[in-house]
């Protein structure tokens, strides 16, 4: 641009920010920001921070760079910008991949002070915060709850991720409720991920029968037991020295284990004579 006498202006710079982060490389985003954007005497609004806060979000180092998200938020008051709910959404976000539920939280928390809507992105990326920070079951639980009192609606995402905080938590009892009470409320189809779980959680407190109606369940819905979830209740009956159902359940995920082969064989098939 600068060759051809085309100077570029904002809009262009927050295409250019926008485009980097999509790609995953949030370090050129920062650069367009921090250097390229002052030596063209330019003054980032509210949707360039918003890019570079979203670029680091979805760095594809790991862990996000949070730090940088948080140092950005910082900067767009400095700035006097205020930011909006996306800015907000891709720092919690950040904060999440980073493992930095504390962080998190108080973000969602600075959205009410700012006045903006705390959204479904919002909550299901707080929520996961929680889950991924060690199994914070009762905060992500209270988040979830607060769906309905923002008038929202929660998603598999949120409801899985309170799940998986239940079962870290070793709170079984909780995540059966998500599973089979609140997320049929809200009419919200559970994934096996989720299923698996909740069937990780009646393991790990030796409840068979728990872990047994979990199955069952499954089968009744739309995410049939893969090998793991057999595999998951064989060892929970075991351990519970529950050895009548056992036997059972291994011949179930050997037939399990068969079927899978038979698929992975027929696309292998596929796939060879495509080619």
């Amino acid at each position: 641009m600068k060759g051809r006498k085309v100077l570029p202006d904002v809009i262009t710079f927050n295409a250019a920010i926008s485009a980097c982060g999509r790609a995953g490389h949030w370090e050129q985003a920062l650069a367009l920001l921090l250097q390229e954007m002052p030596a063209s005497q330019l003054q980032p609004d509210i949707v360039t921070f918003s890019a570079a806060i979203t670029s680091c979000a979805g760095s594809r180092s790991g862990g996000a760079e949070w730090q940088t998200a948080l140092w950005l938020m910082s900067s767009t008051f400095q700035a006097r910008v205020s930011p909006e709910a996306i800015a907000f959404n891709a720092a919690i976000t950040a904060c999440e991949s980073g493992l930095q539920w504390v962080h998190a939280l108080q973000i969602l928390k600075a959205m009410a002070v700012a006045r903006l809507a705390q959204g479904v992105t919002a909550l299901s990326a707080s929520i996961s915060a929680c889950e991924k920070g060690g199994g914070l079951w009762r905060p992500a639980l209270q988040l979830l709850r607060g769906f309905a009192s923002r008038g929202l609606e929660p998603n598999v995402v949120a409801c899985s991720a309170a799940v998986s905080a239940c079962e870290k938590g070793a709170a079984w009892e909780a995540a059966l409720d998500v599973l089979l009470e609140e997320m049929s409320r809200w009419s919200v189809e559970p994934q096996a991920t989720s299923f698996n779980a909740g069937l990780r959680a009646c393991a790990g407190a030796g409840q068979p029968h728990q872990a047994m109606r979990l199955l069952s369940e499954m089968r009744c819905r739309a995410a049939s037991p893969d090998v793991l979830a057999v595999a998951t209740v064989v060892s929970c009956c075991s351990a519970a020295a529950d050895f009548l159902l056992a036997p059972v359940l291994l011949a179930d995920a050997r037939s399990q284990a068969r079927m899978l082969l038979q698929l992975q064989s027929r696309s292998t098939s596929a796939a060879n004579l495509r080619l």
